[in-house]
């Protein structure tokens, strides 16, 4: 008799950690549910702020009816104006979140703590361009959407306009 015999597994780096790496791949998919709720209560603060726009603009609104405007013309103006402040503000947060992330990636802003086996370990980030394609599309649907009431509600106060809303 030879004697027990043992099976050894060698594992890589990434085979040993794969719990981690699961968590770690399904916290992505997390924190863009959580940032698209936020940007949907966000939309909501947009929705208030171009009805009071809309309400502020209500004597130019019946001016430009006077003088022909459309509702058509009046839902683009509203709708463009919400659009930008949604670009403005999906583009001022992707620079400051790329800017965030890269200095992550280079002085390890945030990190594990240390215990008697492990060496302090930096946060893992990685900025990918698809990503942020995918952040910005979001943004601009959820934007776009919430964009829209307000806007259509501007063409109400046009006097006089008999035409098919």
């Amino acid at each position: 008799d030879a004697g027990p015999s043992y099976e050894v597994l060698v594992k890589d780096r990434l085979e040993q950690e794969s719990v981690l790496l699961k968590v770690f791949a399904s916290e992505k998919w997390w924190t863009f549910a959580f940032l698209m709720f936020i940007v949907i209560l966000a939309a909501m603060n947009l929705i208030g702020s171009l009805s009071m726009l809309v309400l502020q603009k209500r004597s130019d609104i019946e001016v430009l009816g006077v003088l022909g405007a459309r509702p058509e013309l009046l839902r683009k103006i509203f709708w463009g104006a919400g659009m930008g402040i949604v670009t403005a503000g999906a583009v001022t947060g992707l620079l400051l979140g790329a800017a965030l992330c890269l200095a992550q990636e280079e002085w390890s802003l945030v990190t594990f703590p240390a215990s008697a086996t492990l060496q302090v370990l930096a946060y893992p980030v990685e900025l990918r361009g698809l990503d942020l394609l995918g952040i910005l599309a979001g943004v601009t649907v959820v934007g776009s959407i919430f964009a829209w009431f307000p806007a259509r509600r501007s063409s109400s106060y046009l006097n006089g306009w008999s035409g098919k809303e």
